[in-house]
């Protein structure tokens, strides 16, 4: 019987026999209410062939593998949903999408397949991190979706809100790392945050809300685009470089650090050689 939105499903002790056996969805939109694998012996697979849609939870097993081709949704419009992905990569895209609905994370969440461009989308609905780590291509935080992120470590190579201002970054680290060229916007609720960016090339950022922490480092390039920034602590490592756009104003709280030296130089700079941009502390 092929479960609905209504049934749970459940993968235990007693459901693979032999090590390395697969489940393969196969029908053009698989559902489910809540799925459980936290039982499983014999390494089993979970290759996820179409769009597989969650009403509930979800809780993998440290003894297995999961595998995706199409994305994950979350469709639950309750709050008390939970995650638990045991360490297991859900390598694909993660929309959550559920008016009223709530999902919190037991444990770290990885949407992305070491380099896959796999974003994970906030469109109606909750999710709370619980103050785990988060890896993905870019978080999306759009419509009625609101994301709580207070504690975490969230890595990605790019940030993108759709004009929502429903982030909490109340104690969150953000990791910016890429090796191309990406631009991102930030807003939160209006809570503090550190972003420590490391590029091999230039990563692009816009900053609507004040930020705790910059600290930019890696080979790459830092530049703060189309508005006035205010930070309370800005920190360039050497070899890299944080670049100020043309005519902006760059506000420095509380200290500003450039520690380069002259073998392995830090550079501050206007993105325009013809035009100042400006350091106000």
């Amino acid at each position: 019987q092929v479960p609905t939105s209504n049934d749970n499903v459940f993968f235990d002790q007693n459901s693979f026999s032999l090590s390395n056996q697969t489940v393969l969805t196969d029908e053009t939109i698989e559902y489910c209410n809540s799925m459980d694998w936290s039982g499983v012996l014999n390494t089993p697979t979970f290759r996820i062939s179409n769009e597989l849609y969650i009403y509930g939870s979800l809780t993998f097993s440290p003894n297995m593998t999961s595998y995706a081709s199409k994305g994950i949704y979350f469709k639950s419009d309750t709050i008390g949903n939970t995650i638990t992905s045991a360490g297991v990569p859900l390598y694909h895209d993660v929309v959550f999408d559920g008016i009223g609905g709530e999902w919190t994370l037991k444990d770290s969440l990885r949407a992305n397949n070491y380099g896959a461009n796999t974003d994970i989308t906030i469109k109606n609905g909750i999710l709370k991190s619980g103050g785990h780590a988060i890896s993905a291509q870019k978080i999306i935080t759009s419509g009625n979706g609101t994301t709580d992120l207070t504690g975490s470590n969230v890595y990605i190579r790019h940030w993108n809100t759709y004009l929502s201002s429903k982030i909490d970054l109340t104690n969150t680290t953000v990791y910016l790392t890429s090796s191309a060229n990406y631009d991102g916007s930030f807003i939160s609720n209006g809570a503090t945050h550190n972003i420590i960016v490391s590029s091999e090339r230039q990563m692009n950022l816009t900053f609507f809300s004040s930020v705790n922490k910059l600290t930019v480092a890696g080979n790459g390039a830092c530049l703060l685009k189309d508005y006035d920034s205010s930070i309370d602590s800005v920190i360039v490592e050497p070899g890299s470089t944080l670049i100020i756009g043309s005519g902006k104003t760059l506000t420095v709280n509380k200290y500003l650090s450039s520690n380069g030296d002259c073998s392995n130089l830090s550079n501050i700079k206007s993105s325009a050689n013809s035009s100042t941009a400006y350091i106000v502390s």
